[in-house]
């Protein structure tokens, strides 16, 4: 369906053309009614043919011009500018028609399955962005297509241009500065005939014949625009091609969200140092940033600390960490693990004991207490801990002394304690399995590490963080990065084994990989790779959930801004979310 845009004095106005045999004039009854003084009740007669408009003169005083050349007959097509009198008439393309029904069906799925094909393929985002803007090229034609990133302060930059050798990018300035100021796309059909930017210097030195400018939203913010100029008399845009560039912006938007994200990540773990948390460190949630400020304040405190949280959660990194930035740091720092020893062998273990002490005491040994004499003792597993060998706890923390098993006399020591626990001590102080006075002197000060479930992007950074580590184990396998799918199920994993069992299946992951693109596989996952046509669905399924957060839940207004029906739009959200469509 073509759509002609009417330039006359002073004002625009834009019909459609739905019939194929037209006139042209100042009479009421043209079905294209021309207002000059200039210009004949009946001045020209047009007839649909190919891709245009076949051109004739009907009254004698019409004289009127196809892109500056005088004619009594030709072919108008879209891109042409025809001059009659004080009028100036261009034919364009319109494009709304293919918006409906199946043709919606069959362009909106090849655009995403492109898209999705894209970030699939691609890893950088640069690369994503200049492959993206590439793909709208081709889609719309035209000279160029830009992508301009947007800063706090409103001020655009190009990030990537599809022109080619040194000569930078060529756009309108003054589209540009009010899609920035409206927050809403804009077209130009022919910027070199249009009474509000026929004068804009750049229009005119750029010689741009049609326009195309959309913004990119992210997390409700404008944060970039897709811009697409033509010089090419035979291209111009019209209101179809702006909704088409929308919906291409509101998908890029997206994409260009995701791969953000994962170079987020790297980004942020490759700037982590060690002053900031140390090796094996990654902290961005809230929660462990509160944690490992409380661990820089006690480490130099030197008091008991009682590290509490699930088994994985990091609590024997936690405890090397506040030893490592303390003021014993030089000194040893000695491991016990109070649920793998119990009895005779935990006190052996922790106070030493003599030759002959009991079955199994062949020669004196020094216990943990005197080998981390001047450092730090670490208890892990505290609540494991029998309750005779808890008084005997006791008494060394309150005297210093500890007395080897089998031996008469007390030997001096100096240790600091860190105790770990992922057991609730206070309900075992309340049932009676724990000394309340030895709880009090361990829980001077008490730190909880939440769960890896409740740490937010730090699932991500941690999985980056090991599979860093199994690139160095690994060089011939050149390992590149993870699935997109891998990333979104760790994501939504719910890690039971906390940071342990997130290490393992990365570690598992990298080992079994025969492709540079790792894929973690997780319970519950199915050991495959989405096809095309899921990955389709999923993205189609986020995208319309896009439009109905923007339009705040109002399907109706969803539809629109997507340029669709009500029904296709209901159609393809049922399609998406895998549900029957509504009857009709």
């Amino acid at each position: 369906m073509h759509r002609l845009r009417i330039f006359e004095a002073g004002s625009v106005k834009s019909i459609p053309l739905a019939d194929s045999v037209l006139t042209a004039g100042t009479a009421p009854d043209n079905e294209i009614v021309l207002t000059g003084s200039d210009i004949p009740p009946i001045a020209l007669r047009l007839s649909l043919t190919g891709d245009g408009y076949s051109v004739s003169v009907a009254g004698p005083k019409a004289k009127p011009s196809l892109n500056g050349e005088r004619s009594e007959h030709f072919r108008f097509r879209p891109g042409d500018l025809l001059e009659i009198g004080s009028a100036r008439l261009l034919l364009e393309l319109d494009a709304a028609p293919a918006m409906q029904g199946d043709a919606v069906s069959r362009g909106f799925s090849a655009s995403l399955s492109k898209l999705c094909a894209l970030v699939a393929e691609e890893r950088d985002l640069k690369t994503l962005l200049t492959r993206v803007m590439g793909l709208l090229l081709e889609s719309f034609g035209g000279t160029e297509a830009l992508l301009f990133t947007v800063d706090e302060a409103m001020k655009p930059a190009v990030a990537v241009s599809t022109r080619e050798g040194g000569a930078g990018p060529l756009f309108s300035d003054t589209v540009v500065e009010k899609v920035l100021r409206s927050g809403k796309g804009m077209f130009l059909g022919n910027a070199l005939e249009d009474p509000e930017y026929a004068n804009s210097q750049s229009v005119v030195d750029l010689r741009l014949h049609s326009v195309l400018c959309g913004p990119i939203f992210t997390a409700g913010r404008l944060s970039g625009l897709i811009y697409i100029g033509s010089n090419l008399p035979s291209v111009s845009y019209g209101e179809g091609q702006l909704r088409e560039l929308e919906i291409h912006a509101l998908v890029a938007g997206c994409l260009i969200n995701h791969i953000g994200y994962i170079e987020m990540q790297g980004r942020m773990l490759r700037s982590l140092r060690p002053e900031e948390g140390g090796p094996g460190f990654i902290a961005t949630c809230p929660a462990m940033q509160n944690a490992l400020r409380e661990a820089r304040a006690v480490a130099s405190a030197d008091i008991a600390v009682l590290l509490e949280g699930e088994t994985g959660t990091g609590k024997d990194v936690f405890a090397n960490h506040i030893h490592r930035v303390g003021r014993r740091a030089a000194k040893p720092f000695m491991v016990v693990n109070c649920g793998t020893l119990r009895g005779e062998l935990l006190a052996s273990e922790l106070f030493g004991h003599k030759k002959g002490a009991f079955t199994g005491a062949l020669q004196d040994k020094r216990g943990i207490f005197q080998e981390a004499d001047g450092g730090t003792l670490f208890l892990d597993e505290i609540g494991e801990m029998d309750l005779p060998l808890q008084a005997m706890l006791l008494r060394t923390l309150e005297t210093g002394m500890v007395r080897p098993v089998g031996q008469s006399h007390e030997v001096k020591v100096n240790v600091r304690l860190i105790c770990a626990t992922n057991r609730r001590l206070e309900e075992m102080v309340a049932n009676g399995s724990f000394r309340q006075d030895l709880y009090y002197r361990v829980n001077q000060h008490g730190i909880t590490l939440p769960p890896l479930r409740e740490r937010g992007e730090d699932v991500l950074l941690l999985a980056h963080f090991y599979l860093e580590k199994a690139k160095a184990q690994y060089p011939e396998k050149n390992l590149a990065g993870f699935l997109p799918e891998s990333l979104f199920a760790m994501a939504r994993y719910r890690w039971p084994g906390n940071v342990r069992e997130l290490a393992n299946a990365v570690a598992k992951a990298a080992l079994f990989a025969e492709s540079p693109v790792v894929k973690v596989l997780l319970p519950g996952n199915k050991d495959r790779w989405m096809d095309m046509d899921e990955a389709t669905r999923r993205f189609q399924a986020d995208y319309l959930q896009r439009a109905l957060d923007l339009s705040g839940g109002d399907k109706d207004k969803a539809a629109e801004m997507l340029g669709m029906g009500r029904s296709t739009f209901f159609r393809h959200l049922a399609q998406a979310r895998g549900e029957s469509p509504a009857p009709k």
